[in-house]
């Protein structure tokens, strides 16, 4: 009876540890993700940056004196970019390295903004299609009572 405690002790602490490093293992994977999007994130505020410049991959590549592969990899975010890159890419396109980091931020504000304001335009111009319905629906009463009068 002991050794039954004992086994069934044993297997609790094993399936206990197990979730445990179930749950480290999806942490760890949630920070990755976090980390793999942030880069990538980045990349893409370079490449507008690049875009909005007019510059080639080979252009930034060679003021950065490092490869067009190596380039197009933090452009992509599968290269993680240290801090010393970071500030050279920032001061390549004359910004800050926390401009750098929050253009896709300002970015979407401009987006928000300029959704909203298409979508008053937009009901401003859903009212105007109602009153128009109305003054259609209105003439058509208007010579069907015609037509019964005539």
């Amino acid at each position: 009876m002991n050794t039954d405690y004992l086994c069934l002790q044993v297997r609790f602490s094993i399936v206990k540890n197990k979730k445990q490093k179930t749950l480290f293992y999806r942490k760890q994977g949630a920070v990755k993700q976090r980390k793999l999007q942030l880069m990538k994130t980045l990349g893409q505020n370079i490449r507008l940056l690049r875009h909005e410049k007019g510059w080639s991959q080979e252009i930034v590549s060679k003021q950065l004196d490092i490869s067009i592969p190596a380039y197009s990899k933090i452009e992509t975010g599968i290269t993680d970019v240290n801090l010393s890159r970071l500030e050279q890419i920032a001061g390549l396109f004359k910004i800050t390295t926390v401009q750098l980091l929050s253009i896709g931020e300002a970015k979407l504000d401009d987006k928000v903004t300029l959704l909203e304001t298409v979508n008053k335009k937009l009901a401003i111009r859903e009212m105007e299609v109602i009153e128009l319905q109305k003054k259609v629906i209105e003439l058509f009463e208007e010579l069907r009572q015609f037509k019964e009068t005539a």
